[in-house]
């Protein structure tokens, strides 16, 4: 009775559903919609304790009581049947799981993920820009007036990428995060520095011509060390992982909440809470490496 509600009413009534409508037509009970199991049996036994006439007109006379004795008989061995049965098939353990099959059927509906160049861009179009005089550009407000200066955006946002170096990074995988590395330098208008890191943190001088060099472990609180020496500003800094996931088991310490960890699919991040967000790499992402 709880799940039937959820079914397509282009089902239509399917043989032998119990539905709220059967509960009225048994007891004259309407019971609420879209509850659970557990508080529908509980109503349900409730009721099977009660000898409830169906709720008629209020103006009825009692003439019919005297030949309602064997329909109510005869419902209530109808609601101990239904009540058994709702019991029998929904055992305690079993509540809140869904079935394997419509399991899988949920899993073949493929929803579409956005590409997290996109998320990044949503988010970097967040931060307020600064605005600074240029005599380059005409003033808005006073064009024809050559004396007064235009303005320009003074971008104050800016990404800071690490690429993961360690040595549990396939060269397959180093080459998808390079060529996605590579798509940001054309996609965003703002300032942008490339780190690499393991243990410690390197600087990437030229993305379009790094060479990967395999390194030793993973230590991803040397990335926020870093960010903290060189004096980025949480507000206005998007700090980008690309990684594996495979690190210490900690919990990082730091300022910086605009942070995204680009990962695999079926990697999983090492950090315990870690801070900001986590984001799987699409198919075609990882395929048009």
């Amino acid at each position: 009775m709880a799940v039937n509600q959820y079914l397509p009413k282009d089902m239509g009534i399917l043989p032998g559903a119990v539905t709220l409508q059967t509960i009225f037509n048994l007891t004259g009970k309407l019971l609420a919609a879209h509850q659970d199991s557990a508080q529908y049996i509980e109503w349900l036994a409730a009721l099977t304790n009660q000898d409830a006439l169906p709720d008629g007109d209020q103006n009825d006379n009692h003439d019919s009581w005297q030949s309602a004795t064997g329909h109510i008989a005869e419902a209530t061995t109808a609601l101990n049947e239904v009540v058994r049965q709702a019991v029998e098939d929904t055992p305690q353990s079993g509540r809140g799981n869904i079935d394997s099959e419509i399991v899988r059927q949920i899993e073949k509906v493929q929803t579409r993920k956005r590409h997290w160049q996109a998320i990044l861009k949503a988010k970097l179009s967040q931060i307020p820009h600064r605005k600074r005089e240029s005599w380059t550009r005409f003033n808005r407000r006073q064009p024809y007036r050559m004396d007064l200066p235009g303005q320009v955006s003074a971008q104050s946002a800016k990404i800071v990428v690490f690429i993961d170096n360690s040595a549990s990074i396939s060269d397959q995988l180093a080459g998808v995060f390079l060529s996605q590395i590579q798509q940001i330098a054309q996609q965003f208008d703002t300032n942008i520095d490339y780190f690499m890191f393991d243990t410690q943190v390197h600087p990437i001088h030229h993305i379009h011509d790094w060479q990967r060099h395999a390194g030793g472990g993973t230590t991803f609180q040397s990335i926020f060390n870093l960010l903290s020496e060189r004096r980025y500003k949480p507000s206005q800094t998007l700090v980008v992982i690309l990684t594996d996931g495979e690190g210490e088991k900690a919990t990082v310490n730091t300022k910086f909440k605009q942070v995204y960890w680009i990962m695999p699919t079926g990697a999983h991040l090492s950090l315990v809470d870690p801070v900001g967000h986590i984001i799987t790499l699409t198919m075609d992402e990882y395929n048009g490496a």
